[in-house]
């Protein structure tokens, strides 16, 4: 302390002066005593990190600032490429910088010099050693020199820019009288910004006795006369000009921590890689630790402790490996940079060496390698890969740092996959390699890369891994390949191409883009037609009120705007469809021959739209359809495939003519909630609905009544509302009651009461009905009533949603679904042209369509009678020749359980199917 007041480093502060109120920070400090330091062994370390009494101290509020020197592996790659190399070490650095005036309260410390003196407060007047800034602050004064007098000397400003780490100056020179020009021109440059430089050592000490000018005592600037130093922290001796190892790492007998044995790994020093293979055991032996999950600690298994063991025990042997500081030979005329990669299933390595050629020797020397362990899970193809990244940005890295002209650069890999991967463009593969190949040839191109045999790549000691006992005399690993000592080498690059390396290749797919039109957007992108009428009737609305502001249209949608979008349409997909015919027809020509309209007759309507003489053709709408209902969720939920026989041949009672719901088959549908009227205050009512269905000629006809309850009351009177409107039946038939869903409780017992009802069964006996039970559980035998009441309440379901619909408007829908159902097809329809009607159920009610409409006046005119009857027959005769002809026929084909099964026997482990749970539970 009494060197820092008689330095001018320290000053003392006046306890009475006006900055002792203003902003200041006391840093507390003690002594080190350093024994291997060959000029200072005490120091004094100053702690700029402990908390003040706020909690916060003074390294938390001091920015640390960016890296002003070069990395260290680049500085010591460039100390072993001069011929001359010399060090120094800059005396006192930090404390040669000062700080600006109001900053030194910051660093105010405490002192006495012995226990009876008063304590005083000094602050410190530079840069000081244990600040967050310091380094930055110090190092950034030293660049600003260097470039102030880089005009004037400009080889001293470039060691100082690119050769100084912290306080270390690391130089040297190709020959002699430029190394001892060198020397003076840093001195006279350091000494220009206040700075000294001491502890010299080179591996020519007469270069150091010649060249060094002190105007000082001589330790100002003495020459050390050691065996060996260390220079940024490896162990160098000057007179052999090598490096050599002196690790010390304790030889606990205790039982090892995971804290412990990475503590003593972390002591190996080695920025260059050159005990790679050795070390690489030890990045192993980390990862397998972790893989224990044990705490810091916990002592490590007794799986990893021996692997420890074997570990320490091979420490000592490094002592005895030296590597030569300098690389090139003297004089060389060319300088060859040779790069090799490898990988193994636990680690990947890449090495690199450099070969210098002269007049009369060749040189290869070991330069820099570097390892990575690998991930736990990885294909090995992938790690060569990954191997020749590491390699390439190594390449990049030694290419930067040294400052030495490389006349050309080989790569080299034992991977015939990696060389093929790279010697194809990388947008041929999949992802993974095409970024990796992608970012190696962007800096090592594929003509560079060559393939060495696996024996012979000396990256694969790295990747393996090599005991130290055995590192020493390692010639590969130091020296690379023997060939390599050869002045012709046969670098060819032609490799066949390695098949293997097409399971990375990535498939081309081809992506079609369709542009649909604006208007066939519209069309598809609504599923209801009548939807899709409502949307482009108000956008005509829209247009039409934007050109006529003062004739605006208002109010409900009239039949006519409805009439103009469905023209609309028709006449956007007759654009798309049919553009050759529209345009043939518009100019009056005739249609070509090989028009699918032709056989039609088709004409241009006043409104620009084709129509036809006869019926359309018979589009392929069934299997259309079907694929919509296929697709839909809803409908998939409500469905069940279950196992089935044989289909049984129909009943001879629904293949025989005869009148219209003269056999019929009825059943109850779940309830449904009604309000009774309008208005507020309506309490809803449960209503049930009661399907009748012709069996006698298999029309199919449906005819449904609205039921308020489940009693034999109830249903008496629906059944004398059928008969008055459809004519008494002869057969009624239903299931027993046994077979309904099980959460339908309450329609199961009204069916099975009705079959023991006393008023039923007077009716159906006054009335001479008979009725008919199917066994139970057989569903199927009443598949014609379960098809009609499942399509009903399909209908409902979707219409009504969730809605509450009145008496009169539930009964004006079920009317409606009645007729729906009465207007389905009996057969496909027929493709001809001039067929203008489909046969149906309605056709045997009513002997037309439901949906027919009103036919021309005939009150009027002159028809006899007997033609007019024979007229009526004619019809009614048509209608059954049809029915026996096409549909009857059609009947004989079994759409489903067409093939025979086993029949369930006893034991057999079953899935029941209960349609009154939801579905997919």
């Amino acid at each position: 302390m009494s060197e820092y007041l008689s330095l001018g480093h320290m000053e003392e502060v006046n306890e009475n002066s006006a900055d002792v109120k203003n902003e200041h920070f006391y840093i507390p400090h003690h002594h080190v005593i350093k024994e291997s330091s060959l000029t200072t062994r005490l120091r004094v370390i100053f702690n700029a990190s402990a908390k003040s009494s706020s909690g916060v101290s003074l390294n938390d509020t001091l920015m640390i600032g960016p890296k002003n020197q070069d990395y260290l592996f680049a500085i010591l790659l460039r100390f072993r490429s001069h011929n001359i190399a010399v060090t120094s070490d800059l005396q006192k650095m930090y404390r040669q910088v000062n700080n600006e005036n109001e900053d030194r309260n910051f660093q105010k410390i405490l002192w006495r010099d012995n226990p009876s003196s008063p304590i005083k407060t000094y602050r410190l007047r530079t840069v000081t050693y244990g600040t967050a800034s310091a380094s930055y602050l110090a190092t950034r004064v030293l660049k600003q020199l260097a470039i102030y007098e880089h005009s004037n000397l400009p080889k001293a400003s470039e060691v100082l820019l690119h050769n100084c780490y912290v306080d270390d100056v690391l130089f040297g020179a190709v020959t002699l009288e430029e190394a001892e020009k060198l020397i003076p021109e840093l001195q006279e440059l350091l000494c220009s910004g206040g700075f000294k430089l001491h502890k010299w050592c080179s591996n020519e000490k007469s270069v150091l006795e010649r060249a060094i000018k002190t105007e000082d005592s001589k330790n100002s600037c003495e020459i050390i006369d050691a065996k060996s130093i260390k220079i940024l922290g490896l162990e160098w001796e000057p007179t052999l000009d090598e490096f050599y190892c002196n690790f010390q790492i304790s030889n606990d007998s205790d039982l090892p921590t995971k804290r412990m044995i990475l503590s003593s790994i972390s002591k190996i020093f080695d920025p260059l890689g050159w005990l790679a293979p050795f070390i690489i055991g030890a990045k192993i032996l980390i990862q397998s630790i972790w893989t224990f999950q044990i705490s810091w600690d916990d002592p490590v298994p007794e799986k990893i402790n021996k692997k420890w063991t074997v570990f320490r025990d091979q420490l000592h042997h490094l002592k005895s490996i030296r590597i030569p500081r300098r690389v090139l030979l003297p004089n060389a005329t060319k300088i060859e940079l040779h790069a090799f990669c490898d990988a193994s299933e636990k680690a990947y390595a890449a090495v690199i060496y450099l070969k210098s050629i002269n007049d009369s020797s060749i040189s290869v020397k070991f330069l820099i390698s570097k390892t990575r362990v690998a991930p736990l899970k990885t294909v090995s193809i992938r790690l060569e890969l990954c191997s020749a990244v590491l390699l390439s940005h190594l390449v990049q890295t030694v290419r930067n740092s040294l400052k030495i002209q490389i006349d050309s650069t080989y790569a080299w890999t034992d991977s015939m996959i990696v060389l093929s991967w790279l010697q194809s463009e990388s947008s041929r593969w999949k992802t993974f390699v095409a970024n990796r190949v992608s970012e190696i040839q962007s800096i090592l191109p594929s003509e560079v890369w060559n393939h060495i045999r696996g024996k012979e790549n000396p990256a694969d000691c790295a990747s393996r891994g090599i005991l130290p006992s055995e590192l020493k005399s390692h010639s590969l690993w130091w020296a690379g390949p023997s060939w390599l000592c050869e002045n012709n080498i046969d670098y060819s690059n032609q490799h066949p191409f390695c098949e293997d390396a097409l399971r990375e290749e990535r498939e081309k797919t081809i992506c079609a883009v369709g542009i649909v039109p604006l208007e066939l957007y519209i069309i598809d992108k609504y599923s209801s037609f009548a939807k899709l009428l409502r949307i482009v009737a108000w956008c005509f609305i829209f247009l039409h009120n934007a050109k006529s502001p003062s004739n605006k249209t208002k109010g409900f949608l009239t039949t006519l705007e409805i009439k103009c979008a469905r023209n609309a349409l028709v006449k956007i997909v007759q654009n798309q469809e049919l553009a050759s015919e529209l345009n043939l027809l518009r100019k009056g020509k005739p249609l070509n021959s090989k028009s699918k309209i032709i056989s039609l007759s088709p004409f241009m309507d006043e409104n620009g739209l084709i129509r036809v003489g006869g019926r359309s053709i018979g589009l392929p709408v069934r299997g259309i359809v079907r694929y919509i209902i296929w697709k839909c969720v809803k409908c998939f939920h409500q469905k069940g495939q279950t196992s089935n026989q044989f289909m049984a041949d129909l009943p001879r009672s629904r293949a025989q003519p005869s009148r219209v719901f003269s056999r019929v088959g009825t059943d109850y549908a779940s309830p449904f909630l009604i309000k009774p009227r309008r208005g507020r205050g309506t309490q809803r009512m449960k209503y049930y609905i009661c399907v009748f269905v012709c069996f006698t000629t298999k029309a199919k006809a449906v005819h449904i009544e609205i039921v308020g309850d489940l009693t034999s009351e109830a249903f008496i009177v629906a059944l004398k509302r059928f008969i008055g409107r459809r004519g008494k039946p002869t057969e009624i038939y239903s299931d027993c009651g046994t077979n309904f869903i099980a959460a339908d409780r309450e329609l199961r017992r009204v069916v099975a009461s009705l079959r023991k009802d006393e008023p039923v069964n007077k009716f159906f006996m006054e009335e001479s009905i008979i009725w008919k039970f199917n066994p139970p559980v057989t569903p199927h035998f009443g598949g014609l009533w379960e098809a009609a009441i499942k399509s009903a309440k399909l209908h409902l379901k979707r219409i009504i949603g969730k809605q509450i619909l009145t008496y009169e408007e539930f009964l004006t829908l079920i009317i409606q679904i009645e007729a729906c159902l009465n207007l389905r097809p009996l057969c496909q329809i027929s493709e001809d042209p001039s067929e203008l009607s489909v046969l149906t159920p309605g056709h045997f009610i009513i002997e037309t369509a439901l949906t027919t409409i009103s036919e021309e006046n005939l009150l009027y005119e002159k028809i006899s009678s007997l033609k007019r009857w024979k007229l009526t027959q004619q019809l009614f005769q048509s209608f059954w020749k049809r029915w026996s002809s096409e549909y009857i026929t059609s009947l004989q084909r079994r759409n489903k359980w067409q093939k025979s099964q086993q029949n369930v026997k006893l034991n057999d482990l079953v899935l029941l199917k209960d349609d009154n749970i939801p579905p997919l539970h």
